[in-house]
């Protein structure tokens, strides 16, 4: 017992220490919630900060990419009907090399996204995100992350270069926890709007499993842009397997700074090779819509 809470102290004091130099070095504006989402995350609310979802975790948490499989791909599709007002349809793909002969773990991941506008031109996005991760101890790895938005109409291009960095720390085989800074790139076209700019944004998330059947997971972020009474975004969500290859998934996000929830349900097929899951957001209100996502995981090593 008291080697237990020497390493859970160990571990606070370390965590804790990235934490508040990350936030004093960095912060001193806005944050917004991550850009993609994959149905893994989706299917816990939302919560992926903590995970080690590989083909995810090169939009979520690059320092997770240290803790994932050897050698993954993974690809995305999603579908937004009026889904907290939104309308838009999205192809992605990622590749994530975690092999021992590298330096350095990393990944990319590449997304491609319309956006139908009601009584204004439809927009087209791209997306690219790229990821690396180290591990400073077995069970510790920080990351960082540069990405790529392009947003194009009719009317007007935008182009958006941003970056972040993250920490990944596998308490115990049943408790992972992480914490991820994103969108730190202040130095932008001061043309933009503040809903054009991505703000800088902050995530902490844990990700435990309680036995072989049930796994827990939540996330808790912050947002400072359009944020005047300092209020968080909740995510949470629990696993539950079903025989040896099936996975269902149940999760909830309340976003107080827009006053907006929804839930989320999930079933996903865990197989020797082939993993896919297919996830559906629904707003708790009616006006709020719903979103349809899939994906397929292939290890490729």
């Amino acid at each position: 017992m008291r080697i237990k809470l020497r390493s859970f102290i160990s571990f606070g004091h370390t965590f804790l220490a990235i934490f508040v130099f990350l936030n004093i070095s960095l912060f001193s504006g806005q944050l917004l919630a991550q850009y993609f989402l994959g149905p893994v995350s989706s299917g816990f609310g939302g919560a992926g900060v903590g995970g080690i979802e590989s083909s995810e975790s090169v939009f979520l948490n690059p320092a997770a990419i240290s803790h994932g499989a050897t050698l993954e791909m993974g690809m995305f599709y999603e579908d937004a009907q009026k889904f907290l007002g939104e309308d838009f349809v999205s192809y992605g793909l990622s590749v994530i090399d975690n092999s021992k002969s590298v330096l350095f773990s990393g990944g990319v991941g590449y997304l491609s996204r319309h956006r139908y506008v009601p009584a204004a031109p439809d927009i087209d996005e791209t997306y690219l995100q790229m990821g690396i991760s180290y591990g400073l101890k077995p069970n510790l790895s920080v990351g960082l992350s540069i990405s790529n938005l392009e947003q194009q109409s009719i009317i007007e291009e935008i182009t958006q270069l941003q970056f972040g960095v993250g920490a990944h720390y596998i308490y115990s085989p049943t408790l992972f926890l992480g914490v991820t800074l994103e969108n730190l790139n202040t130095f932008q076209d001061t043309d933009l709007s503040d809903s054009e700019r991505l703000p800088r944004a902050t995530s902490i998330g844990a990700d435990w499993r309680a036995n072989e059947f049930l796994r827990l997971r939540s996330d808790i972020r912050y947002l400072y842009d359009n944020n005047p009474d300092k209020k968080m975004i909740y995510a949470m969500g629990l696993e539950s397997r079903m025989g040896d290859y099936f996975l269902i998934k149940f999760g909830y996000n309340k976003n107080d700074p827009q006053n907006v929830d929804y839930n989320v349900w999930s079933v996903g097929f865990k197989g020797p090779r082939l993993n896919m899951t297919y996830s559906y957001k629904k707003g708790v209100k009616g006006e709020y819509g719903g979103m349809h996502s899939v994906d397929f995981r292939v290890p490729l090593w």
